[in-house]
């Protein structure tokens, strides 16, 4: 072990803030159907925008490129999972309310906002408002 060397252990999902489990859990609907649309993104943006008036636009794409290489790699069992245990630690950070009358309509929007609905957005959907409930 050198002292010069950053030993970097993957962040967890213990460790992410509220903007990255945001961000991790748009990406999960955004790669439910395989791709992420500029559409998508559009919103992604518009939901930071909302929740993080203040927040850095690079510090956002940093989080936005992280997200996606992490969550490409993963399948639909383990995306939905992902997507699960992000919206459940986003309630330590947010009102179980606020969640289900502000984020819950925005990530409907994502998926609706490249103009196609696919089964494995929509059952992700389905889960999430359960974890909102």
């Amino acid at each position: 072990m050198s002292i010069f060397k950053k030993e970097d252990s993957p962040k967890t999902i213990l460790d992410f803030s509220p903007l990255e489990l945001v961000t991790h859990v748009v990406v999960c609907l955004q790669l439910a159907d395989g791709r992420i649309e500029f559409e998508e993104r559009e919103v992604w943006a518009d939901i930071l925008l909302e929740l993080f008036p203040d927040y850095k636009q690079h510090r956002a794409l940093d989080v936005l490129r992280e997200a996606g290489q992490q969550i490409t790699t993963m399948d639909e069992f383990e995306k939905m999972d992902h997507a699960v245990q992000c919206s459940a630690k986003l309630k330590e950070h947010f009102s179980t309310e606020y969640l289900k009358e502000n984020l819950l309509p925005k990530l409907e929007h994502v998926i609706e906002a490249d103009g196609i609905v696919f089964t494995s957005e929509t059952n992700m959907i389905e889960r999430l408002k359960e974890v909102f409930k």
